[in-house]
């Protein structure tokens, strides 16, 4: 038996979730910086205590290593909470503007960073656990809600990630799940700022959505490094070079280099044998 997924669906998903990220909002945001923090190195003590089951499941999902399914996305993990939350509260204290003393005589100034409200950040398939975590991590502090949406290819990492970090902390952490019509569904009940990491196709897309609604946009698009290989090159080290990154997290990593740029035919010609037979001996 298969349930069809409607439109209304993932609207009404969409603003549920929009809804219970608002409501929870307001007493997250009158929270002191630092309390925010404590509660944040909270939260990353809990999830750091499942680290093997994390690790294993990326490992499953997304088919990286365990090894680099654990260093990528568990100890990346527990740096992204360690950073924001040591230096998090001192940037997020008012200080003192400056303004011109003859244009403007009398008058002070103060700068203060305020949330914007509720942060979508819409999430790519390669890195389930690192992408997202360096946004959420940020936004909460400061004082906003997130709502996540993982990307339908590895759905399970992003569902683990929001369900023990609602554990924690409550609705300010959301949840939508889905392909790309949940994420059109999520931008479009709109959010007061949309964090998108995939491709450049679909990002453009967002984008345009963003400016329409005078929602804050912030991007990443996908892309792939040129590997350039100079005529007096050591082949052999360049064609290992290329094989590991080209084949890093099975294809996954945008900046592996997927194109390749030499100088001098003889070169080239030596520089590809090589690296047939690197990628070879690798898939093998």
């Amino acid at each position: 038996m298969s349930i069809e997924v409607t439109e209304e669906s993932l609207t009404l998903q969409a603003k549920e979730a929009i809804e219970r990220a608002r409501n929870a909002v307001a007493a997250w945001s009158k929270l002191a910086p630092k309390e925010r923090a404590a509660r944040l190195r909270a939260a990353a003590d809990e999830l750091l205590v499942q680290a093997d089951e994390l690790a294993e499941l990326v490992h499953k999902e997304t088919g990286k290593p365990l090894a680099e399914a654990f260093g990528a996305e568990v100890v990346g993990l527990a740096d992204v909470f360690a950073y924001w939350c040591r230096t998090g509260p001192a940037l997020l204290k008012p200080r003192k503007g400056r303004i011109p003393k003859l244009e403007m005589p009398g008058k002070s100034a103060r700068i203060e960073r305020l949330p914007r409200g509720v942060v979508a950040i819409i999430a790519p398939w390669n890195f389930p656990i690192a992408i997202p975590i360096r946004n959420i991590v940020p936004a909460l502090l400061a004082g906003n809600a997130v709502i996540l949406k993982p990307s339908e290819a590895s759905p399970r990492s992003g569902r683990w990630l929001v369900e023990r970090l609602r554990a924690s902390l409550g609705d300010v952490v959301g949840l939508v799940e889905g392909d790309g019509r949940s994420g059109a569904a999520l931008v479009e009940a709109n959010p007061d700022m949309v964090v998108f990491t995939g491709s450049t196709a679909t990002g453009r897309k967002v984008a345009a959505v963003c400016a329409q609604r005078g929602i804050v946009f912030e991007g990443e698009f996908g892309g792939k490094d040129c590997a350039v290989v100079l005529e007096d090159a050591d082949v052999e080290r360049a064609a290992a070079g290329i094989a590991e990154h080209r084949l890093h997290d099975e294809l996954a990593a945008a900046r592996g280099a997927a194109r390749r740029v030499e100088h001098g035919q003889l070169a080239h010609r030596v520089l590809l044998l090589r690296l047939r037979l690197r990628l070879l001996r690798r898939i093998e």
